[in-house]
Order: C-alpha cells, then sequence, then structure tokens
C-alpha cells in the first residue's frame, strides 16, 4: 500500500510495478482474501476499501474511528478491522453492510480471529489483550508490556505481544 498517495501496487516476479486501484486516504493496512480481493484500512477517512483483481472493480465502506489497527477476513467473506480511535472491532459484510462488533481496551492495534470465530486485539494505550465473542461479549484477556503494537500465537493457543514501550515480548 502506498500511504502518500493512497494507491495498492502490485509487483510482479520480474520487478515490473502496477498500480492496482486508489483507496481511501492513508492506507495503513493491507490483506488478500481468498477471492482475490485486496482490502485496506484507511485512516484518514475511516472507510475500508476492497479491490477486486478479477472484476477490475473498487468498493469504499465506511467503518468506524480510524482504522489503524488492522484488519483480518474470514471464510465467510467478513471484514474486522480494529478501530483505533473508538476502541471497538467493526465487522463488514460482503455487501458493505458496517456494525461494530464488540470493545477493545484503549487504542487496539494489532487483531487475530482464531477457529472458534474469537477476535484477539492488542491494545497500545491500555497494555492489555481483548477478546471478543462471536456474539458481541468482550472482555480483557490480560496485560502485556508498555505500548504493544504486534499480536501473535503459537500452535497451542499462547499469545504473544511486541511491546514498543519497553522493547518487550509478553
Amino acid at each position: 500500500i502506498n500511504s502518500g498517495d493512497s494507491t495498492v501496487t502490485r509487483i510482479d516476479l520480474n520487478g515490473k510495478s502496477t498500480i492496482l486501484g486508489i483507496t481511501g486516504a492513508n492506507p495503513r493496512w493491507i490483506i488478500l482474501d481468498n477471492s482475490s480481493a485486496i482490502y485496506t484500512a484507511n485512516y484518514n477517512d475511516n472507510t475500508i476499501s476492497k479491490i477486486n483483481l478479477i472484476e477490475s472493480s473498487i468498493q469504499i465502506w465506511t467503518t468506524w474511528s480510524f482504522p489503524y489497527g488492522g484488519i483480518l477476513s474470514d471464510a465467510l467473506g467478513n471484514i474486522y478491522t480494529a478501530n483505533y480511535g473508538d476502541n471497538t472491532v467493526s465487522k463488514i459484510t460482503p455487501d458493505g453492510t458496517s456494525t461494530v462488533l464488540g470493545t477493545t481496551g484503549a487504542n487496539p492495534l494489532g487483531i487475530l480471529m482464531n477457529s472458534l470465530g474469537n477476535i484477539y486485539t492488542v491494545n497500545w494505550a491500555s497494555n492489555n489483550v481483548s477478546k471478543i465473542t462471536p456474539d458481541g461479549t468482550s472482555i480483557i484477556l490480560g496485560t502485556t508490556g508498555t505500548n504493544p503494537r504486534g499480536i501473535t500465537w503459537d500452535s497451542a493457543g499462547n499469545i504473544y505481544t511486541a511491546n514498543a514501550g519497553d522493547n518487550t515480548v509478553s
């Protein structure tokens, strides 16, 4: 993604660059789903862009406050964003309907989903991890180091966070 001019570029194996489409303002995260669509979370205008590579079409959907914190998709084509500005996770259905799935700690940045559909976010300002169940129930799962930015897990389901404020991993 190219934040400065709000575009997505593909670089092929031969090094040739092609602009695939224009996104909303200031894209911060990008994913590719199973159907060859690219999605970007656009921080400055609270939108999600969908670039359909097969149909060569672009759609822009509204999300909530500052989707700075990451984006993911599920097997049904739903898109989820961690919304830094209002401490929520949005769910956007394939038809573009956007709702708040649940709340997080302060300023979510990273986002994951497990096979049961539970969403996890790492929350920069509150130094914790949130869990949101598919029905929208939200809890704080545990604490982290200072200012966590990244989140991942291992095969046993243990969650790890990369903490920028104190240069640690929790």
